[in-house]
């Protein structure tokens, strides 16, 4: 890191017309305003928040469908409740994308059916590979 601030500084001192531009934890080196403000609205569009929560969701439940070992005869699971035979986190996922993330949604009957459908034909297929 302190590597990082020598070389920022000498770039400043040694090229004329250099400025600094921070942006939380990052840094933008321009030569003017208007290019630093083009430099930042292009990181930020590039950086997609949604996008990366979506990932670190998708990341944690296939982990957790990796681990859950589930026994599957052709027709259905082998336990009692399809509840018991996938990740609770893939059910919350699927109900998640199917009814959206309203936290009071209740359960409805049609979008939980829906999930777990979906779920079990998820945990199957990835259980194949």
């Amino acid at each position: 890191m302190h590597l990082f601030h020598r070389f920022k500084n000498w770039i400043l001192a040694k090229v004329p017309g250099v400025q600094e531009y921070k942006q939380g934890r990052n840094v933008l080196l321009s030569f003017s305003d208007d290019v630093g403000n083009a430099l930042r609205d292009t990181y930020l569009d590039y950086f997609d928040n949604e996008a990366m929560c979506f990932a670190r969701a998708a990341k944690i439940t296939l982990r957790n469908m990796k681990v859950a070992h589930t026994e599957f005869d052709g027709s259905s699971f082998l336990y009692g409740k399809l509840e018991e035979a996938v990740p609770k986190s893939l059910i919350e996922l699927a109900s998640m994308i199917l009814d959206g993330p309203n936290v009071a949604r209740g359960d409805g009957e049609e979008f939980r059916q829906a999930a777990l459908s979906t779920t079990q034909l998820l945990q199957y297929k990835s259980s194949m590979k």
